[in-house]
This record gives C-alpha cells, sequence and structure tokens, in this order.
C-alpha cells in the first residue's frame, strides 16, 4: 500500500530537516511538505533537497492555517495512504510501514501512532503542561477507544485517501483562523463512522518547545477554536468536559478584565518562580490555572477574526503544531 506522508511547515526549516532525515529512507511513495508562507529561507532549501530525492515536493500556500495546509498537501497526495506529520514530529524507524500495514488490515480506520515529548529534568512547566495533557488522552484513549476521533491529535495520524474525499481534512466552516482544526477533524471522522486505530508501536519524538508566553497564546487561540467546534457540533463536542465549582466560579471572576490582568500576572510569576527554583508542583499548578483562563479569555473575543493576544505575548511563527490544550 502507497503512502503519502504530508507536512505543513512555517520558518522552522531546522524542525523540519530532523523530520525529513528521519523519513529519506522510509520508503514513502512520496513526501508533501507544505509551506505555508516562509520568509525563511525554507522555500530555497527545499527546492535543493528535491533535486535529489524525486519522491519529495512542495506546495505552496499564504498563511492558510495547520488544517488548511494539511488539505492542500492531500490534495496533490497520490498514495492510498495520507500520512499527516507536524514539523516537530521526528518518526522512528519503520513508521510508514507500520500505518500501511493498518491499513492493508482494516478499512474505515484513521490511525494514531504514539509521539510523546522527550521529558527532562530542567523542562519548562510550558512544555510539561503539553507533555502531561498528550499523555492523559493517550491514557483516555487506551480506555476507551471511541474517545479517541473526538481528541484527535492531528501531527501523527494517517487516513486512506479515499475516505479523505467524503471527509476532507479542512471545511470552509472551520477556516485557518479557528484552532483546533485537527479536533474538528476528527469529530467528523467519528460521525462519518470512521475507527481510530491507536498503536503505541509506531513512536515518534515530539520536539516540542513552547515558552511561557507562545503557551498563553496557544491556549487563547484553543479557547477561540473550541468555541467554534462545540457551535459545529454540539452533540459531541462537549463530551466529558466538567469543572470544579469553584474553578468555574474563578474562571467568572477573570471575565472582568482589571481582575484578568491580575490573576494572569500572579499566575505567570509562579510559573516563572516554580521552574527557576524547580518547584515543579508549584509551577505546574499554576500553569494549569493560566491555561483555563487564558482558554476562557480566548473564547470570550472569539467574535473577531483572531482572539485577543495577552500582554507580553510572542505568537508562534512556525510549526504546524495545534496542542488540543
Amino acid at each position: 500500500m502507497r503512502v503519502s506522508v504530508v507536512i505543513p511547515t512555517r520558518d522552522r526549516r531546522e524542525s523540519l530537516e530532523r523530520v525529513l532525515d528521519a523519513l529519506r529512507h522510509e520508503g514513502c511513495h512520496e513526501v508533501i511538505v507544505v509551506d505555508d508562507g516562509s520568509v525563511d529561507d525554507t522555500p530555497r532549501w527545499l527546492a535543493a533537497l528535491g533535486e535529489g530525492w524525486p519522491e519529495l515536493s512542495a506546495v505552496s500556500t499564504t498563511g492558510v492555517g495547520p488544517n488548511p495546509a494539511r488539505a492542500a498537501g492531500a490534495e496533490r497526495a497520490t498514495g492510498d495512504v495520507v500520512l499527516f506529520l507536524d514539523d516537530d514530529v521526528v518518526p522512528a524507524a519503520g513508521v510508514v510501514a507500520g500505518h500501511a500495514r493498518h491499513h492493508r488490515a482494516r478499512e474505515g480506520i484513521v490511525v494514531s501512532g504514539y509521539y510523546p515529548v522527550p521529558r527532562s529534568r530542567r523542562m519548562p512547566a510550558a512544555t510539561r503542561y503539553l507533555s502531561c495533557s498528550y499523555e492523559s488522552d493517550v491514557k483516555a484513549v487506551v480506555e476507551d477507544p471511541s474517545y479517541g476521533l473526538l481528541r484527535l491529535w492531528g501531527g501523527f495520524c494517517s487516513i486512506r485517501r479515499d475516505d479523505l474525499r467524503r471527509v476532507p481534512v479542512a471545511v470552509p466552516a472551520f477556516d485557518g483562523r479557528w484552532r483546533n482544526g485537527d479536533r474538528e477533524f476528527g469529530i467528523r471522522c467519528h460521525k462519518g463512522g470512521l475507527r481510530l486505530v491507536f498503536d503505541r508501536n509506531l513512536v515518534a519524538t515530539h520536539r516540542y518547545a513552547r515558552t511561557l508566553s507562545q503557551l498563553r497564546d496557544d491556549a487563547r487561540r484553543s479557547g477561540h477554536g473550541s468555541l467554534r467546534v462545540s457551535m459545529l457540533h454540539p452533540d459531541v463536542a462537549g463530551a466529558g468536559a466538567s469543572q470544579r465549582r469553584a474553578v468555574t466560579t474563578f474562571l467568572r471572576t477573570t471575565d472582568r478584565r482589571p481582575v484578568y490582568r491580575v490573576a494572569t500576572v500572579a499566575l505567570a510569576g509562579l510559573v516563572r518562580i516554580g521552574d527557576a527554583v524547580r518547584l515543579n508542583r508549584i509551577a505546574d499548578h499554576a500553569v494549569a490555572a493560566l491555561v483555563l483562563v487564558e482558554k476562557r479569555r480566548g473564547a470570550r473575543t472569539a467574535g473577531g477574526r483572531e482572539p485577543e493576544q495577552p500582554r507580553g505575548s510572542a505568537r508562534v511563527v512556525g510549526g504546524s503544531t495545534e496542542p488540543n490544550l
């Protein structure tokens, strides 16, 4: 079974290079890199690399966002199976063949591999938060496979190209301005009768890294996108979502701008102090609360084209990962 690998990217040549190096000898039918408006030397470098790699091609888009970029790559794909990889997800040997094997054995499936963030003693709370969130979702999927497509992580999954024709990876109702495009795609796969196959033996390394400001920006955009997901799929989008009353009350108080500013400054300060003196428990609780506050803020400001930016944020220009925060 032929596999087309689709990788959206923007301004992250060094990260992309690691991914392509890992794929070079994997026997891919084709590798399609979707350059979503890079302003670094990614386009020139890809053109030079492609001269010695016939299976590699590049598609250009102009800042459409991760999921529409994936869709642009999928439209170019000619393989039986489309494997989506983020530009910071480095696959281990045999991964492409493993995805093909699952699709050869069964129809109507979405195959997801395991791509943890490497842990280290000095990992900052912002990165540790994403790592723990991912591991929590993995545990939930193992316990109940039906949960998987409702919280799909789109950075390392595959689907038959025939299934993509009836369940496209991106739709106009959920365009590039919205975060959580992979989750919205997973819900449509679920509604389309597809099933998730999670194979922990299909391993990749997620070279994810975020500063605290970048995590806050991700969280606000995640809240922004989650609201849109709920509007499009009210029957399933809120499944399993619950919060303690005290947490809900606290979050409501942050709807007032002065409270929001004080709360986020205080929580960000706790995270930085916890990271500096390696008090991980304090940093972890503070960053979790900060993410909830920013997600709520993002949802409340979702009427415009982009959610309001937190003070001091540094928007991530490159990368294709859309964390399901």
